[in-house]
């Protein structure tokens, strides 16, 4: 399941706000999603230790944001949250 959302606003700027949840097909409990969430949030270390969140932290440098996961139950939830540029619709 995917979410797209707008958050908070500035006069330039505006958040975008996506949300993925993902449903595992076997234990997801052995995940460490407390070390994922400290890596994500360096803004230091681009080497994570897996190709995919390689990119994941690539993509989010490249943009002010923030990206979360939680898990619920047998399912993953991750929040990304970033800004973008507001373009005029005049």
């Amino acid at each position: 399941k995917c979410e797209i959302g707008e958050g908070r606003q500035s006069q330039t700027m505006k958040e975008v706000q996506l949300k993925i949840s993902i449903a595992g097909t076997k234990n997801l409990e052995d995940l460490n999603l407390a070390r994922f969430n400290k890596v994500m949030e360096s803004k230091l270390n681009f080497e994570t230790g897996s190709a995919h969140t390689n990119v994941m932290k690539a993509v989010l440098s490249s943009l002010p944001g923030t990206i979360k996961a939680t898990m619920l139950g047998n399912k993953i939830r991750l929040d990304f949250a970033f800004w973008v540029e507001q373009t005029s619709t005049a």
